[in-house]
């Protein structure tokens, strides 16, 4: 709880970090029980697994035209945290049977992304200096998270071999997510593609 970052933007719901924060420092067996709980019956609760779209306009984009704008994905902040406690938990089985990728950056501890710049800008330069040919191949996969194959996902899950609760709360999350957004008619809630 101390973590959470307090200027993050809540979920439909409205609970504000802040608000979380306080109720922890207050009174910690409520939101410990409610975590506990989810893990005990295996269950990432679906009023969490909602994510509230906001359309923000690009710089300099026209107003009219749907691509000019950035959808960003409001997401409960109970849920959020909920989800930082599994990752901190899978990550750990990870990194104690040796399973995370050395090049993976992203979603480890005290590993960062500006990590994986700096690691290629030394393979660039060690390439330079021994008069090599360094080459970079970036992907950009549009509309990459609304196209996940969650069954694919699950499967990497059950192959890691890691029976626990952690683990089928995670799996648990990849069912019934839903994407809210307001519209003229009031708030439209559909499933992701």
């Amino acid at each position: 709880m101390q973590k959470v970052p307090i200027k993050k933007a809540p979920g439909y719901d409205g609970i504000d970090f802040i608000v979380l924060k306080t109720i922890f420092r207050t009174n910690p067996d409520i939101l410990i029980t409610f975590y506990n709980k989810c893990l005990s019956l295996q269950c990432f609760p679906n009023p969490q697994k909602t994510g509230f779209k906001v359309l923000f306009l690009k710089k300099g984009k026209n107003k009219s035209d749907i691509k000019s704008y950035r959808p960003v994905s409001l997401l409960p902040t109970l849920g959020k945290i909920l989800g930082k406690l599994l990752l901190e938990r899978l990550n750990h089985h990870l990194r104690r049977n040796n399973l995370q990728h050395p090049n993976q950056y992203a979603f480890r501890t005290n590993r960062y992304t500006e990590e994986a710049i700096l690691d290629l800008l030394d393979k660039i330069n060690s390439a330079k200096n021994s008069n090599q040919h360094a080459l970079r191949i970036s992907l950009d996969i549009k509309g990459a998270f609304e196209h996940l194959q969650y069954t694919s996902i699950k499967n990497s899950l059950d192959n890691l071999k890691y029976h626990s609760n952690t683990l089928e709360t995670l799996i648990d999350i990849l069912s019934n997510r839903k994407v809210a957004i307001n519209t003229s008619q009031g708030p439209a809630t559909r499933l992701p593609l």
